[in-house]
Formats: structure tokens, sequence, C-alpha cells
């Protein structure tokens, strides 16, 4: 009799189990092929508000495969619009800097996600964007400025004991560019204090929001255009100093609002136009200096308004005509108006007035020549 025979049947899928085996390294273990990333998402997805800068938030990303399962096995790469604005770490920690907004990025290969950044413009923030717009990494003394610290220990940086920035003390530090609109936010600040630096650019009208501001000190530098009319609404000031800027225009008006006002030193720019007769207001005004501009016309009468006034430089300007009587009921202890068409009234009173004056440059008699 006939042995029977068996012949091995093998079904479609156990032939592709034997060939994982007869390829799969020797060791058993069937090829798995990585997981393709199919989706990336920032976590939590809302855009962010940063109040002032050094203010942090995480962001997580999220990558999924085409089944939506989660992979941890990709690197995700971080970047930022602008570092300026907000930077970000390698682990998606981001970290305010100056005011503004900017946009957070997550990335794998092609795929990308990101988040809106918004850093509210509080003190830390604004004083950020003033060191960078005015070259703080080349300053003379910036000692503690971009530093997590308080800011009293910021070199030029006063506070008052809430811990609310009063003034920027900054002269003499190489400062260059311009004034950032912003720092108009430091609405509790009294003193600015930039000169003999580089200053350069317009007088941004958003000073004109420092309301408490006591000393407006930016002499020698190279501001250019024309005095913001919006000074005039910072009724506590005790000092303008803009002499030897580059400043174009006429004295505005709203200039006459400072009541407290004790100096006004625009010398040495090239402003034009007449004196306007409002600064006939400043009762308080000790010191005005207005020599070595392009000024023209006559001096208005209401400068004899002027009680305190000690005094007074007109010199190396375009002005014409006799001098108001209405100045001898000021104080003066210098008066300087030589090297233009101004000339003093023959009357007695007047030219003893001038006899009594301390120091007195003046020009002709209005009878001379």
């Amino acid at each position: 009799m006939q042995p029977i025979r068996r012949t091995a049947r093998h079904s479609i899928p156990g032939v592709l189990a034997l060939a994982g085996l007869a390829f799969g390294g020797g060791c058993g273990d069937p090829v798995v092929d990585p997981p393709v990333p199919a989706t990336i998402t920032i976590t939590p997805t809302i855009d962010f508000l940063l109040e002032d800068a050094g203010r942090t938030v995480q962001l997580t990303a999220i990558v999924r495969d085409r089944d939506r399962h989660v992979i941890t096995t990709v690197e995700v790469a971080w970047s930022s619009s602008d570092s300026n604005i907000v930077e970000v770490s390698e682990t998606g920690l981001v970290t305010g800097g100056e005011p503004g907004k900017a946009t957070v990025q997550a990335s794998v290969g092609p795929l990308a996600s990101a988040a809106n950044i918004t850093v509210a413009p509080g003190p830390r923030a604004v004083l950020y964007k003033f060191y960078r717009e005015m070259g703080g990494d080349d300053w003379v003394n910036n000692r503690d400025w971009r530093k997590d610290t308080p800011y009293h220990m910021w070199y030029g940086v006063k506070i008052d004991t809430l811990g609310s920035i009063t003034g920027l003390w900054l002269p003499y530090n190489e400062l260059a560019g311009p004034i950032p609109p912003e720092l108009g936010m430091l609405r509790g600040m009294r003193d600015l204090w930039l000169s003999w630096n580089r200053v350069t650019g317009p007088m941004p009208p958003e000073l004109g929001n420092l309301w408490e501001l006591e000393w407006l000190r930016l002499e020698h530098n190279e501001l250019t255009g024309s005095i913001p009319p919006e000074l005039g609404n910072l009724r506590n000031l005790l000092s303008i100093q803009l002499y030897d800027n580059e400043l174009t225009g006429s004295i505005p008006p709203e200039l006459g609002k400072l009541k407290r006002l004790d100096l006004l030193d625009l010398g040495g720019n090239a402003l034009t136009g007449s004196i306007p007769p409002a600064l006939g207001n400043l009762r308080k005004l000790n010191e005005l200096e207005l020599e070595r501009n392009a000024l023209t016309g006559s001096v208005p009468p209401e400068l004899g308004n002027l009680g305190n006034l000690q005094h007074l430089s007109l010199i190396w300007n375009e002005r014409s005509g006799p001098l108001p009587m209405e100045l001898i009921a000021l104080p003066l202890v210098s008066f300087y108006w030589v090297y233009t068409d101004l000339c003093a009234p023959p009357d007695d009173d007047f030219q003893q007035w001038l006899d009594w004056i301390y120091t007195h440059y003046g020009g002709p008699d209005c009878t001379s020549g």
C-alpha cells in the first residue's frame, strides 16, 4: 500500500510572515516604518498678550500622523518673526521683549504652525525699545540694561518708592538714533536728560503725554524738525533745554501755557518766524534764550509781562525794529541783542534801564545813522 503524500499549504498571510522572518534581520522582529508627521499644532491655540517685557508663556507643539496618533520622536524647530519683540527657546518658551506684535512658529520639515504674540508696552518693554533704537549696545555705560533686575539698578533709570520710573539720566553716553514715541507712555517721568549725545530725528509729539515732566534736557544733539506744540500740555515743566540742535519751523505759541516754566532755551537752532506774544504769559520765567536762530520781526511788547525774567538773549537773529518800551519793567541782569537789526528807543527811561543792566551787549539807538 502506497504511503499517503501530504503537501504543505501556506496561506498568503503566512507567506508574508515568513518573508518577514527571512528579511527581518534574523531576529524574528518585523520591520516597522517610522511614523510620518502629517500635522503640527501649537497649543494653547489662542493668541497671547504678554503684559510688559520679561513675561513668559510656554508653548507646546503637537505632531500627529495621518491616523492622528501623537508622534513624540520628532524634533520641532522654533522661531520668532522678530526676536526684539519676543524670543523663543528650543523648547517653546516665549519671553517678551519690547512692545509690539510678533509670530512664533513651530515646524517639522515642511509642516508649520504659528502663534501670534503681543507684548504690551509696559515700562520694561518701553525701556527695551528705547535701548535698541538708541544704540544701547554702544553706550558708554549700559550697566544692567536688558537684564532681569530691578529698574533702579539700570544705569540712568530713576524710580520712586512705588517703583515707577521718574527719570532717565543718560547725558554724555553716546546715545544715537531717534527717540521712540513709546517713551511717552512712561507717564510718571519727571526728568528726561539726554543732553550731549547724538539723538537724531524729530521730537515725538508723544512726549506731550509725560504730564509729570519737570525737566526736558535735550541740548547738544542732532534733533531735526519742528518743536511739537504738544509740549504745551506739560503744565509741570520747569525747564526746556533744546540748545544746539537742528530744529526748524516756528516757536509754538502753545509753550505760553507752561506757567511754571523757569528756563526756556531754544538757542543754536534754525528756528524761523516771530517770537509768539504768548510767551509773555510765562510769568515765572527767569531765563529766555533765543540766540543763534533765524527769527524775524520785532520783539513783542508782551515780553514786558515777564516780571521774573533776569536773562534774555536775542543775538544772531534777523529781528528788526525798535525794542518795545514795555521791556523796562523787566529786572534783567543780562541782556544780549547784538548782531540783529534791533535798535534801542532814545527815551531817557529806556536808556537808563539799559545802563542798569549788569551785563548788556546791544546794538545802536534807533536815532543812529
